[in-house]
């Protein structure tokens, strides 16, 4: 049985692919891109798989699904604040 973690993971990874990728979001994919980019760079970081490092949409899909379910840091907190900007 799928957690609801994954479920949600699922859900969020698809709707980054089949809206075209972050980068079709306006003028947050910037924002997302810079957030990917601070995020990759970071050896500290807990609590991410290695799927989040494979490209932009699925960090997307891995941080937003993290500030969700799981513990906050910075990068789920800028994440979680990105989408309530844009309303995405």
């Amino acid at each position: 049985m799928w957690s609801n973690s994954c479920v949600t993971k699922l859900i969020n990874s698809s709707m980054a692919k089949s809206s075209g990728g972050v980068n079709s979001y306006a003028g947050a994919g910037k924002e997302i891109n810079s957030l990917y980019n601070s995020w990759s760079k970071d050896k500290k970081k807990t609590g991410y798989g290695t799927y989040g490092a494979k490209n932009v949409d699925e960090f997307w899909a891995e941080v937003v699904t993290k500030g969700i379910h799981g513990n906050s840091d910075k990068y789920t907190r800028r994440a979680i604040g990105i989408a309530k900007r844009y309303k995405l």
